[in-house]
């Protein structure tokens, strides 16, 4: 059986955020105004939400087992569009007519029809990219190149999971789990990482070392756990997906 696992912890809170953009300044003998903190704590949130990600479709990407293809820096290596349409290729067999593609993208304009392949080939395969053209890929945008990776590997686990929806998969967990139930994937508590040490626990009892897990309740506990539930992953051969998870503000 193969369950697809990822966790993105929610966001400290915006204080701790600012205090350190603060302490940046500090270091650097400048005086910060409550305007400019706001904009550069957002500025670090978002470098690290951003690293998160890139990590995690990167790990995801290369556990595809693509022939040639192990990424280093998504958005790097994603600029000549080839990659994204080996990927699209393996989700979706048959979805790339090669003959369209610049397999020798040694120059700017054979990157840039790639990357312009990739968007057609992502619209025909349904995905939602409003805005986002091949001068983005080229040009290493990270918000499109995001958000154009998560619908391909969106699909990539739901084609997995057999074509269940959220609702069917939500009731699947909970019916797993005794001790600690979610109302969806979108639930706070999965901060904690406790439901999913739970969840992995009754797919192989011995896999967890419960000496080990905290209770989630401070930010280092969920730091913590993030680290412990990537190694019960690895030993069980579990991919990566994903389960987002953000505070509303």
């Amino acid at each position: 059986d193969v369950f697809f696992l990822m966790i993105r912890r929610p966001p400290r809170s915006t204080q701790s955020r600012s205090s350190a953009a603060s302490d940046v300044y500090k270091r650097q003998g400048l005086v910060i105004t409550e305007k400019e903190q706001k904009e550069a704590a957002q500025l670090i949130q978002d470098d690290i939400e951003g690293s998160r990600e890139e990590r995690m479709f990167r790990m995801w990407i290369n556990s595809l087992g693509i022939d040639g293809v192990y990424i280093n820096n998504l958005y790097e290596d994603l600029r000549d569009g080839i990659v994204l349409l080996k990927v699209m290729e393996k989700v979706e067999p048959n979805s790339v007519d090669w003959a369209n593609v610049e397999l020798q993208a040694n120059n700017k304009f054979k990157k840039l029809n790639n990357s312009n392949y990739a968007v057609t080939v992502g619209k025909e395969l349904g995905f939602t990219l409003v805005g986002i053209s091949g001068s983005d890929i080229l040009d290493a945008n990270r918000k499109f190149i995001l958000a154009l990776v998560w619908q391909i590997m969106r699909k990539h686990v739901l084609e997995i999971i057999g074509g269940w929806n959220e609702e069917k998969l939500l009731q699947w967990v909970n019916s797993r789990c005794k001790h600690h139930k979610i109302s969806s994937f979108k639930d706070p508590s999965l901060a904690s990482c406790q439901i999913l040490f739970e969840l992995l626990s009754t797919i192989e009892p011995t896999v967890i070392n419960w000496s080990i897990v905290s209770k989630g309740q401070s930010d280092e506990d969920i730091d913590l756990s993030l680290i412990h539930i990537s190694e019960p992953t690895r030993l069980l051969s579990i991919s990566y997906a994903v389960f987002c998870l953000k505070k509303k503000k």
